[in-house]
C-alpha cells in the first residue's frame, strides 16, 4: 500500500487525490521538527539530571519521540495530519484514498 499526500488546491492524477508539492510538504516537515525541537528541548531542560546519566540511550528517546510523533499523527487515530499538514492543510492517505492505520504510518516512516 502506497502513501500519500494529499492536498486539495493542486492537480490530480486520480479523481479523488491530489499531490502536494515538494515545498509544500518541505514546508510542513520543517515546521514539524521544529515543533519536535521545541518540545525535546524543554524535556531535556527538565529531566537533564536523569537524561545525562542515561548517556547515548537518549538518543533512542529522541528518534522514539519523534517515530511516534509522525507515526501517530500521521495515523488514522489524528486524522492524517502532524501540526505542520494541518497548517499546510496536507494530509496522509492509501493509494485508494482512504486514511493509513497507525501500523502502516509508523512502518512507512524512513
Amino acid at each position: 500500500m502506497e502513501e500519500y499526500y494529499v492536498t486539495k488546491n493542486e492537480t490530480s492524477f486520480y479523481s479523488d487525490i491530489y499531490f502536494a508539492g515538494f515545498w509544500k510538504r518541505t514546508a510542513a516537515f520543517i515546521l514539524d521538527i521544529i515543533i519536535l525541537g521545541v518540545i525535546e528541548y524543554f524535556l531535556g531542560y527538565l529531566l537533564f539530571d536523569i537524561l545525562i546519566q542515561l548517556g547515548w540511550i537518549t538518543v533512542l528517546i529522541g528518534f522514539f519521540i519523534q517515530l511516534l510523533y509522525f507515526g501517530i499523527l500521521d495515523s488514522s487515530i489524528f486524522k492524517d495530519q502532524t501540526i505542520g499538514k494541518k497548517i499546510f492543510k496536507i494530509s496522509v492517505v492509501s493509494d485508494n484514498g482512504k486514511p493509513i492505520s497507525l501500523w502502516v504510518s509508523i512502518a512507512s516512516r524512513p
